[in-house]
């Protein structure tokens, strides 16, 4: 049966386990495009499609392919071993603006073609090769995308592996597919967008945008590609364990879908829907032919899509995350909406902090939580304050004794251990020391209590309009 007309597209090709068995070296492979190769079988396979792909951290067959026309294009392939990859036979194959990044356990080689078996006794027919526009940073000769490829392809098996005759080349790209394979040339711009989007890296927010959903398997491959690091030919793992094991699933809280159509109430609000008929999820809103469910899970709506941004203003510190989620600002300050969607915004001081309120975006007043509609990009302001500071206690001397204060909190040394309260700003608290037994006060050493007029008294007072550490000495009788 033929196997004819797939594409393979934005995938991760990564870190393939070097399991050894008894005797037999590990295999750790990327991909294979063939059919059966020990009768003509693999002839049916056509018109297969690999691009914007990452390879990383596989020996070779980066990929390898055996078949009546494969594009291979706008892929990256990083830290490969003998080889990127390999064709063979009459294979018909484009090898269109792939990135060749050199890693760890990378050398000199890129491509290979097997024009014989392996003890060089057979020769197969010719292959058709189009190669163009294909760079390797790290090999002078190829840093330039215009660059002659043709040298990049050496034979596998014939002695010296010298460059494939001329007769092998295709001067023109295979024909293009019903829907073309777009493409840019390759460059850091190039190289960076196909990393950005390769992999099951976002999923459907409730609003019908997209999240950022990347695990952690894939964060560090990923990052391994950005940095050039990565393991060297000993290191490749064996097993998934040794790997670190497999990434915990992201989970998130459902989207609320009041009459379990599929379609989240959020989203369904934002296009005019209701949320609480269930059979138009097969109606077509718009009249484009796609039902209002296939809308969704594509993404393919009218609605207009606005940024929300949240900033953190004022003196203090704090948090402010949003529900639906989405905003977690601490890191995450902005997220794209459907129009007509709500989000609520809660505030979060921090330790020491007050929310001081909103302004911006429809949000006014001091309450912690504010509800945002999406009309337009809007931005959202939350100021925080400094609302308290701490107060910290040290005894030290030769002598020991111990702290009080007239407010509630500090009871520190001689045993006590509350050495450390917060107060709200400009709070008066007044410190009072004991000497224990054997022991005397001697003087106060640092907090404003220092000063000539109160060093020696008992007692001293502070205004907490910033964090103040006082010590207390005490000397033996």
């Amino acid at each position: 049966m033929p196997i004819r007309n797939i594409t393979i597209q934005r995938t991760l090709i990564a870190e393939a386990l070097n399991e050894v068995t008894g005797t037999t070296a590990g295999h750790p492979l990327g991909g294979l495009i063939s059919g059966v190769q020990e009768t003509d079988l693999w002839k049916l396979v056509q018109n297969v499609d690999i691009h914007k792909s990452v390879f990383a951290h596989n020996i070779h067959r980066n990929p390898r392919v055996i078949a009546k026309g494969a594009k291979v294009v706008g892929n990256i392939m990083y830290n490969w071993d003998t080889r990127v990859g390999e064709t063979s036979k009459s294979t018909q194959v484009d090898w269109i603006a792939n990135y060749f990044k050199h890693g760890p356990m990378s050398d000199a080689t890129l491509l290979f073609h097997e024009s014989t078996d392996s003890t060089g006794t057979v020769v197969y027919e010719d292959p058709s090769i189009y190669i163009e526009t294909n760079i390797a940073p790290a090999l002078t000769q190829f840093r330039n995308p215009s660059a002659d490829n043709w040298s990049m392809i050496v034979e596998h098996y014939l002695v010296g592996r010298p460059t494939l005759p001329l007769r092998m080349r295709r001067t023109t790209p295979l024909a293009e597919a019903v829907f073309p394979i777009s493409y840019e040339i390759p460059s850091s711009t190039q190289f960076a967008a196909v990393l950005d989007e390769v992999g099951a890296n976002q999923r459907l927010s409730c609003a019908g945008g997209l999240i950022s959903s990347r695990d952690s398997v894939d964060t560090r491959i990923i990052r391994d590609v950005e940095l050039g690091t990565g393991p060297t030919r000993s290191q490749l793992f064996a097993t998934a364990d040794a790997a670190g094991g497999y990434s915990t699933a992201i989970y998130s809280n459902p989207c609320a879908d009041s009459d379990h159509d599929g379609m989240p109430d959020e989203w369904e609000i934002g296009v005019g829907l209701n949320p609480q008929w269930p059979d138009d999820r097969n109606q077509d809103y718009d009249g484009d032919g796609y039902t209002n469910l296939e809308k969704y899970l594509n993404r393919t709506t009218t609605i207009q899509p606005f940024v929300l941004t949240v900033h953190k203003t004022g003196t203090g510190f704090g948090s402010v995350v949003s529900s639906p989620s989405g905003i977690d600002c601490g890191n995450d300050c902005a997220e794209v909406l459907g129009e007509g969607s709500a989000i609520s915004l809660t505030a979060i001081p921090s330790t020491g902090s007050e929310f001081a309120g909103w302004s911006g975006g429809g949000c006014r007043g001091s309450l912690s939580s504010c509800t945002v509609y999406m009309d337009t990009n809007k931005t959202v302001q939350a100021s925080f304050t400094h609302g308290a500071y701490f107060l910290a206690a040290k005894a030290e001397g030769t002598g020991s004794g111990a702290m009080t204060s007239s407010s509630q909190g500090i009871s520190c040394g001689a045993g006590q251990t509350d050495c450390l309260q917060w107060y709200k700003t400009n709070t008066i608290v007044t410190l009072t020391v004991t000497a224990a037994a054997g022991s005397t006060f001697a003087v106060w050493t640092t907090g404003g209590c220092q000063f000539a007029a109160t060093k020696m008294l008992p007692t001293c007072k502070v205004t907490m309009n910033r964090n103040i550490l006082v010590k207390a000495a005490f000397t033996k009788n």
